[in-house]
């Protein structure tokens, strides 16, 4: 959308401080209500000069060639400025100016806070007042955030350039959270400030890097990271965990089994018994051939990808008995992961249909 600038070009005078009765002419540049000012490099009697038609009086060769002088000046910054709109660039009196001064190639970079009040100024007129209250409100917690993040209290647009910021703020305190650094942009994707949590229990942040592979429109269509994750999953068959568990693991519920109803337990070491959860009061119960129970224990669905690794550990006891018979359980594990695989797609958590 093309924004509509009020644009005025005058001439008027200033006295010379060494002789009052000589002034220098200057155009005046006006973009909406801002002004910036350049001498044309005329000096002329204050006498001379006609403040209506902004042009100097007389009939002389000279006089004639200050006003032919005033005339190319408001032809040349008439179009600058009509080269700026044309080119969407951004147009206020300083970038007028210094495009009449030929120094638009290495204008200079514009910062946030001049942006701001530039815009503040075209909208300030055009907005209701309780559209611009918000408008205003907004703009003074940018303001805000500039000032504490920048020591010079003001920023050039690319230094925010690819910077994503979150903070998390109370209704009752608006302001009062603390910027968070989500992601830095980049040429091939972006990094990322992540936070991790590691199995020993420690947590951390560091930086990831991710990749957005592209199709010939510039859509991204996958994003591969260097990040790594760790997960432990647990099934402890403790009754303080066993509805969570129950989300995540099938067959808690029905081979939970109390340790103080399996034969010969007292005998077990404290140090075997409470290496992974203490108190240890359930176990997990199983068969060979469901007679007596659960044939498979506690099982979990996962969702593997290539180079991804999986460990699994149990910690097992076994009752010895006089049978003699050895029996496979491998047909059993596949006959309960086939059907886990076609009609459980979020896992095999207990209550799960298809």
């Amino acid at each position: 959308m093309q924004t509509r600038h009020s644009f005025g070009i005058d001439f008027l005078i200033r006295k010379c401080k060494e002789d009052n009765k000589r002034a220098l002419i200057y155009v005046r540049i006006t973009v909406d209500k801002e002004r910036k000012e350049i001498s044309i490099k005329e000096n002329i009697d204050v006498k001379d000069w006609d403040s209506k038609k902004e042009i100097v009086k007389g009939k002389s060769i000279n006089v004639k060639g200050i006003n032919g002088h005033i005339e190319e000046t408001r032809f040349r910054i008439r179009s600058k400025y009509r080269n700026l709109e044309e080119t969407n660039a951004l147009i206020t009196a300083e970038t007028v100016k210094q495009a009449y001064l030929g120094i638009q190639s290495s204008q200079k970079e514009h910062k946030v806070i001049e942006l701001l009040d530039y815009y503040n100024k075209i909208w300030v007129e055009k907005l209701k007042k309780g559209g611009f209250k918000n408008y205003r409100t907004t703009i003074e917690y940018i303001k805000l955030f500039i000032s504490r993040q920048f020591p010079n209290g003001d920023a050039y647009l690319s230094q925010l350039n690819g910077f994503v910021y979150q903070q998390t703020d109370t209704i009752t305190n608006p302001g009062g959270g603390i910027d968070t650094l989500q992601f830095i942009a980049h040429e091939e994707g972006r990094a990322r400030w992540a936070y991790h949590k590691y199995t020993n229990g420690t947590t951390a942040y560091k930086y990831e890097y991710d990749f957005y592979e592209k199709d010939h429109l510039g859509n991204t269509r996958m994003v591969l990271t260097q990040e790594r994750d760790t997960s432990n999953y647990l099934a402890s068959m403790e009754a303080a965990y066993r509805a969570t568990e129950s989300q995540l693991f099938a067959n808690i519920a029905s081979t939970s089994y109390a340790w103080s109803s399996v034969p010969g337990s007292s005998g077990i070491p404290s140090g075997t018994k409470l290496a992974k959860t203490n108190p240890n009061d359930s176990v997990s119960k199983v068969d060979y051939n469901g007679t007596t129970g659960q044939k498979t224990g506690p099982s979990l669905l996962l969702k593997v990808m290539s180079g991804d690794t999986v460990t699994v550990g149990v910690q097992s006891y076994y009752n010895t008995n006089s049978i003699t018979t050895t029996n496979t359980s491998l047909s059993n594990v596949l006959a309960s992961l086939v059907p886990a695989l076609l009609s459980t797609p979020g896992g095999g958590a207990e209550g799960s249909t298809s």
